[in-house]
């Protein structure tokens, strides 16, 4: 049997009329008679009897209808409940190496907020932002600028920027540094991505200067062994965080603080991706953000 079945029955229960109820469910007279027969056949029992075009109840009829209905109403719920869940599906891009900061937030906000599925993919700021704005996810967390007029964002933090340099580095008596005073001195980046290398090529170029990149590493452990055996400059922050022994921070002087954003489109109307947004604005406070 199935589900449709024990559906047609209960409604033909209720109407004692053939006609009527294959109105309803978009099917003939015909096919809701022989799917009733087929249930009977399977039940091997009458439900239904038919007398000069009347239908009547069975004993065995009746005592089915008032076992299956309540039944059958409460899986009409639970299928209206999970098509429900399925439209929460909040769909949410996070920048890498920002997951850590944001990751038990997130949690707490699916612990209290059951109904709500979380989907959550790691990419680039870059790539993030363009999902986005292109609507593929629903919500965003961004680090760096955001260029997109189409994102609605709030600053969730903002942290200085700092020097990394060694402990006997000719710069690491300065208690700031600028773009200014390491020009000339030879730079560790981590991959394309890393908002570093962007802002530093752009300062170098305003001052006529092409950046001394010696080392573009894969991941944050590469770039800290790099460190230790090259005699080289890096910036860090809390989305790129490095801690060695034998090197100081130096804060920047001349650079823009680094910034942690959550973004969503300003077309998007949805109850429940709006309320993801504005609970992480009003926790921003329990973000992880420690160097």
């Amino acid at each position: 049997m199935t589900l449709e079945q024990l559906k047609y029955f209960i409604d033909v229960a209720e109407t004692l009329n053939m006609t009527i109820s294959s109105q309803k469910f978009y099917i003939s007279p015909q096919g809701l008679s022989r799917s009733l027969k087929s249930l009977q056949q399977e039940l091997d029992v009458n439900l239904l009897s038919f007398n000069k075009g009347k239908i009547e109840l069975t004993q065995e009829g009746l005592l089915y209808y008032t076992k299956i209905k309540d039944l059958v109403s409460e899986i009409n719920r639970a299928n209206e409940e999970i098509k429900t869940k399925g439209n929460d599906k909040i769909k949410i891009a996070v920048s890498s190496y920002t997951y850590k900061m944001v990751s038990n937030l997130i949690e707490k906000y699916q612990l209290e907020h059951p109904n709500h599925l979380l989907i959550i993919t790691e990419y680039p700021d870059k790539i993030a932002e363009e999902k986005l704005t292109y609507q593929k996810v629903d919500c965003a967390f961004i680090s760096g600028p955001i260029f997109s007029r189409d994102l609605q964002s709030h600053i969730l933090a903002e942290k200085e920027d700092y020097l990394l340099v060694s402990q006997n580095h000719p710069l690491s008596d300065k208690s700031s540094v600028s773009f200014e005073d390491i020009k000339n001195e030879p730079f560790i980046i981590m991959n394309d991505e890393h908002k570093i290398h962007d802002c530093y090529t752009t300062h170098m170029r305003g001052m006529s200067c092409s950046p001394k990149i010696i080392f573009n590493a894969s991941s944050l452990s590469a770039m800290e062994e790099a460190m230790k055996i090259k005699q080289a400059v890096t910036l860090i922050n809390p989305q790129y965080n490095l801690n060695i022994n034998g090197f100081i921070k130096i804060p920047m002087r001349d650079k823009n603080k680094w910034k942690l954003s959550i973004s969503i489109h300003q077309s998007n109307q949805s109850k429940s991706i709006h309320e993801f947004y504005h609970y992480m604005i009003h926790h921003q406070q329990e973000l992880s953000l420690e160097y």
